[in-house]
């Protein structure tokens, strides 16, 4: 019901998502970087290596710095234009109510819906569109490079029961703690959007209410010319 007024920022809201992915695609490219740089350069001491690997960790952050950024402003517009369309459209519905139907509503609840309720409905839209996408797909991302670098520590922190037996890199345990913790901020940015979007689905409910309220004030009959004049 409420997506239909998107109208015309479906553009950026499709494109927020899409952005986002690629900074999580950045994010994940650096532990595999930074195990290069420890493995290869530092242990081995040579310094071309640490050289060359620090300044492709400097463009892929920056990279991601960029697309950050970009999905925050498509985001921005997204949920804004979101928020200025269903405004507009329950005060476009409201010049339509006769006294009973304000009088159901009251003032001040209408008031709440036009301001509290829509600004809850944006922060949770902006939410869904930047947070969801970037949540799913660096948990997903993150874990499947977890078990490509170590797929016994893989499975001891998924909970099996297993005895790791050699030894791991610096490069490559540095790696896989990075990506365990970016599994675990996935899965608070998901437990933060799922209790903003809990939050504000009565706000939803209320302006939904708003916008279907049929008017019960009968259209006005046009008396024609005709029937003003006498016989």
């Amino acid at each position: 019901m409420l997506m239909q007024h998107i109208g015309e920022f479906k553009r950026d809201a499709i494109i927020t998502p899409l952005v986002m992915i690629g900074e999580v695609v950045c994010e994940m490219i650096v532990p595999l970087l930074m195990a290069t740089l420890i493995d290869n350069g530092v242990e081995k001491g040579d310094m071309q290596v640490v050289v060359r690997t620090s300044l492709i960790m400097l463009v892929v952050v920056l990279c991601g710095l960029t697309v950050g950024c970009l999905g925050s402003v498509f985001g921005s517009m997204a949920a804004a234009g979101f928020a200025r369309n269903l405004r507009q459209d329950q005060y476009n519905a409201i010049q339509t109510f006769s006294f009973s139907n304000i009088d159901r509503f009251s003032t001040p609840s209408l008031v709440t819906r036009l301001t509290t309720d829509v600004m809850n409905i944006q922060n949770a839209f902006m939410m869904i569109l930047r947070m969801v996408p970037r949540a799913f797909s660096s948990l997903l991302v993150a874990m499947c490079m977890v078990f490509v670098v170590s797929g016994r520590m893989a499975l001891i922190y998924l909970g099996a029961n297993l005895i790791v037996a050699g030894d791991l890199n610096a490069g490559d345990l540095t790696s896989l703690l990075m990506y365990c913790i970016n599994i675990l901020m996935s899965l608070v940015m998901l437990s933060m959007t799922i209790v903003m979007i809990t939050m504000s689905s009565a706000s939803a409910r209320r302006v939904v209410e708003v916008l279907t309220e049929q008017c019960d004030m009968p259209a006005a009959k046009r008396r024609s010319p005709s029937s003003r004049m006498g016989p």
